[in-house]
């Protein structure tokens, strides 16, 4: 649903966050709404609930010139007070100093805001709608251009006046695209609006990109069912990472529970999580006859928001060492069909264009109940070619060995995504799956944060 709000030569919508069934999960509410959605959500998922592009529009406009690093902006008329300028993730503070860095990435966010629809303004209809001076300016700045170029006052000669609108002309469609949505009903308008996601914006992957899982929410923004690529399925309570599905017949009942266990929480993440996907089927007779249980199977999976997500050619021009470091599950299939959870610490660097992944899957990993030593798995890759190789340092069950611990060739079974706030990455989840020649397989997922970043 939106509402929309039409002012003059400008389109506003904002996008009402609902989605999925409208209905409670286990009981009412004896708390605050918000409080009981997040308290319920922390139990699938410690993503943070909802994320905007605020920041990134706020680093463009700081980049220009339009907002200013001091915490108060160029069109301010109150300097009177000036703070750090600075950006906490979303969720609950009661630290002050984060409570005024969220109300100064407002107030920047306000005046990067209206650069842009006077941008927009001048792009559509000229200056007609426009006041002379930081009007202007703002929206001059704002497309790129430098403010020492013009005088910005009502005298200013045409020809300056055609030179201003040609350049905002030329380069507002694409900053536009880059940073807003564009109106489902009129191709050449924007909604100049942060853009938003909440949880029903994420996607989580398997590592052969053939299963996914997206979550249904209620109005409260609360997890109350999620899809996979075969069925949907509805959370059992507000306590649980269980969601199930059933299909009955005259004599049984078949029903199908998916159980997540996630590990972004235990790593400080919060754009991205990965975990493991448990699903367990059972079918249930209407006499007296015993349950049957028809399958169980395994897998991992990992993502994020979209919003925060920072490509790797982004990362590799940044002209920094970085180092990650966090923890790796994974699954392992064995000759004989069975699988066995592995775990263990997980490191990332990326440096010189160079990305290595280091799986410790030896030493185990307190956060994993159940998990058995494998091998320790590392993966290079320079984004174009990657290597896998093995190290063996303890004894393994002769059905979950690999035949071939250094296999030639190139590899390409990892994928990494970063993300972070104003384009700096502070966190990775990614997944890895690979097939030994003599029928053993693995499938493993890995995330962290970053440790430090150190200068070249």
């Amino acid at each position: 649903m939106k509402r929309i709000l039409i002012l003059p030569s400008l389109l506003l919508l904002a996008a009402c966050s609902s989605a999925g069934e409208a209905h409670r999960v286990g009981g009412g509410y004896t708390m605050n709404e918000y409080q009981n959605m997040r308290i319920s959500n922390t139990n699938v998922t410690a993503l943070a609930q909802t994320t905007t592009n605020r920041a990134e529009i706020v680093e463009y406009a700081k980049k220009v010139g339009v907002v200013v690093d001091s915490g108060t902006t160029q069109n301010s008329t109150n300097t009177s007070r000036v703070v750090v300028s600075g950006y906490i993730k979303p969720g609950h503070s009661t630290e002050s100093s984060d409570r005024e860095k969220v109300a100064v990435l407002n107030n920047q966010f306000s005046t990067a805001q209206k650069a842009f629809e006077n941008m927009y303004k001048i792009y559509k209809n000229g200056f007609a709608e426009i006041q002379w001076g930081t009007d202007i300016k703002g929206a001059y700045m704002i497309a790129g251009g430098d403010a020492d170029s013009y005088s910005w006052t009502a005298e200013m000669s045409d020809e300056d006046k055609a030179e201003i609108r040609e350049f905002i002309s030329s380069k507002a469609p694409d900053l536009l695209d880059k940073y807003f949505d564009r109106d489902p009903d009129n191709a050449d308008a924007w909604i100049i609006k942060n853009r938003a996601q909440d949880l029903s914006n994420i996607e989580f992957t398997n590592p052969t990109g053939t299963d996914t899982v997206t979550f249904t929410l209620n109005e409260h923004g609360e997890i109350i069912g999620l899809k996979d690529s075969t069925n949907q399925y509805k959370r059992l309570s507000r306590n649980s990472a269980n969601f199930q599905t059933q299909q009955a017949t005259k004599e049984y009942t078949d029903v199908t529970t998916i159980n997540l266990q996630t590990f972004g929480s235990k790593n400080k993440l919060t754009y991205a999580d990965f975990g493991f996907k448990t699903t367990s089927e059972v079918r249930k007779f209407n006499d007296s006859t015993p349950n049957e249980e028809l399958s169980k199977r395994q897998n991992v999976f990992a993502g994020g928001y979209d919003l925060k997500n920072i490509s790797r050619e982004a990362v590799a021009d940044l002209d920094t060492e970085l180092k990650f470091d966090g923890t790796a599950i994974g699954i392992v299939t064995g000759t004989d069909g069975t699988q066995i959870k592995v775990a263990g610490n997980a490191t990332l660097n990326f440096k010189d264009r160079i990305e290595t992944l280091n799986a410790d899957f030896c030493t185990g990993s307190t956060t994993v109940e159940g998990e058995t030593r494998w091998y320790n798995m590392l993966i290079e890759s320079n984004g174009t070619e990657s290597s896998i190789s093995f190290t063996q340092t303890n004894e393994i069950d002769e059905q979950y060995q690999l035949s071939d611990l250094n296999p030639s060739g190139n590899y390409d079974g990892m994928r990494v995504d970063y993300y972070g706030d104003r384009g700096n990455p502070t966190e990775f989840v990614g997944t890895a799956t690979y097939a030994d020649t003599n029928g053993v397989s693995m499938e493993a997922a890995f995330g962290g944060t970053l440790v430090k970043p150190t200068e070249n």
